[in-house]
């Protein structure tokens, strides 16, 4: 796909997740994450200052990490057993670099270099190989395993300009910390797709 039609895809799909147009929708949004980050018991304050944050950062397309990093850390719902929230154990400068990935992609769309569009598009091709090579362990984890979407065509096509959008807000996260994210090329993509193997696998047998 020219790279013309792939920022046409981008732009198109922004109404769909990206920084909502309407206050209502950016309001709902918020509460959909918020509810996802709490924890039980987290001040009702802290909460309500939460998501009046995140929704006017979202119908803004500004978040500022000064105003989210305390808010975030009152209500953050971690996991004693990994020591974080989520599967992973993110600590609360991860999570609110995840709410700001998002956002800052969605404004970079109209001014990302071509260069910049394929360096994104690595770094999400090299993103599904990993995820299709470790699905079945994550799928192991203890109260986790059943986010983990099994890995499908359809899914990779369904998630591609979201996925491609928070690609390009890495980009613009590492360039305001003054850091260039190392170069990533995935040569045999095409010719013929070999690491997609054990995607295929996941395919026949479930």
């Amino acid at each position: 796909m020219p790279l013309r039609q792939v920022r046409r895809a981008l732009l198109t799909s922004v109404e769909l997740y990206g920084p909502p147009a309407s206050w209502e929708r950016a309001e709902a949004n918020a509460r959909e994450v918020v509810a996802s980050l709490r924890r039980d018991g987290a001040p009702g304050e802290e909460v309500a200052r939460l998501h009046r944050t995140l929704a006017l950062g979202l119908h803004n397309g500004k978040l500022d990490p000064r105003n989210l990093r305390p808010l975030v850390a009152q209500v953050l719902r971690s996991d004693g057993r990994i020591g974080g929230w989520g599967p992973f154990g993110w600590d609360v400068n991860q999570v609110v670099d995840m709410l700001r990935a998002t956002t800052l992609g969605v404004k970079r769309i109209a001014t990302a270099t071509d260069e910049d569009l394929i360096d994104a598009r690595d770094r999400l091709r090299t993103a599904i190989l990993d995820y299709s090579v470790s699905w079945r362990r994550l799928q192991e984890l203890p109260g986790y395993g059943s986010t983990f979407e099994r890995p499908t065509i359809d899914m990779v096509i369904e998630r591609s300009c979201r996925d491609l959008a928070t690609q390009l807000g890495m980009q613009a996260l590492a360039e305001e910390e003054g850091r260039a994210l190392p170069r990533v090329v995935v040569d045999d993509w095409r010719y013929p797709p070999l690491p997609l193997l054990p995607l295929r696998a996941t395919l026949d047998h479930p």
